[in-house]
């Protein structure tokens, strides 16, 4: 790398690389090399997991918080409190959105990736990470130089 024989580079989503450098996958110009998040992206069925290659459970749970931006992608978000038949009539009409063929077509004419998740799974993902002991969210802190 120091030579500039090769590159590296690391936190890009890979709607980003698909929307902005397509050509770099199609023609296999770059090696993606680990998947940060709960589950592999369909496209990349034969890359590691982040959470797949860490042993230990401070190590485990380390990495599921490092995940959850990646999990959680481009949410939406209301103020806690909110009455929860609010709630639903807003989860509803989101879904309903995502499904509607002139969104579609307009998001695949600009090459955005859809990939709808359930706000109730959200809330799931939010929680479990909220939840990790205070070590564990110090020692990610330093990893990521939060502090």
């Amino acid at each position: 790398m120091e030579r500039r024989e090769v590159m590296g580079r690391g936190g890009n989503s890979l709607a980003s690389v698909q929307t902005a450098n397509k050509s770099w996958l199609v023609e296999k110009k770059i090696n993606i090399l680990v998947q940060v998040g709960f589950a592999k992206e369909p496209e990349l069925p034969d890359v590691p997991l982040l959470l797949d290659l860490v042993k230990g459970d401070d190590a485990v749970s380390i990495v599921k918080v490092i995940s959850l931006p990646t999990a959680i992608g481009l949410g939406h978000w209301v103020a806690p409190g909110v009455p929860q038949d609010r709630l639903d009539a807003l989860r509803t009409a989101y879904a309903a959105t995502l499904k509607d063929p002139e969104f579609l077509k307009e998001a695949e004419k600009q090459s955005m990736m859809i990939r709808p998740q359930a706000g109730a799974a959200l809330d799931s993902l939010v929680k479990q990470a909220a939840a990790a002991p205070k070590p564990v969210l110090s020692k990610t802190a330093k990893i990521l130089r939060w502090n």
